[in-house]
């Protein structure tokens, strides 16, 4: 038996939805370890710097990479926006056009901030609250993990 892209998306979203923080499957030659333990910071883009989700292991596939080495907390005040999956994390809907938001701009409650991409299937990441964009976490075409910071919005106050 072998696990197709449908199955493993089921799979993501049965933990997601569940209580528990991981799940190890092993059957017929095939390993996979999802967790939705991810990063607690945000760090600077220009020092993010991961080749390989460290979540989503197969058989065969490379060791995680460590944490990174400069982890900094969340600034009173702001709110992370975080991923909701494991995937590629894109700024802009298509190479080459302009980012969804930038550091900076104003945002309102639904608002496009990114797209998410897992296994050719893509997701569109809103905002959760208006507010301003005060740093954008993640790198364009890097891996980002669950839970990860993507955003930190400061929220706007009414």
């Amino acid at each position: 038996m072998s696990l197709t892209q449908d199955d493993v998306l089921k799979i993501m979203k049965m933990l997601h939805n569940s209580r528990f923080n991981e799940l190890r499957l092993e059957m017929d030659g095939i390993k996979l370890f999802l967790s939705k333990k991810g990063p607690s910071f945000c760090e600077p883009t220009a020092e993010r710097n991961l080749a390989a989700p460290a979540s989503l292991t197969g058989a065969g596939a490379s060791p995680a990479p460590a944490a990174p080495q400069s982890e900094q907390a969340i600034p009173e005040g702001l709110v992370p926006i975080r991923s909701p999956m494991l995937g590629v994390f894109y700024r802009a809907p298509k190479p080459g056009e302009r980012p969804f938001v930038e550091e900076g701009a104003a945002v309102e409650k639904g608002t496009t901030l990114c797209i998410i991409e897992v296994m050719k299937l893509y997701s569109t990441i809103t905002a959760e609250l208006s507010g301003r964009i005060a740093r954008v976490c993640a790198q364009d075409g890097q891996m980002v993990e669950y839970g990860q910071p993507l955003f930190l919005i400061e929220p706007r106050v009414d």
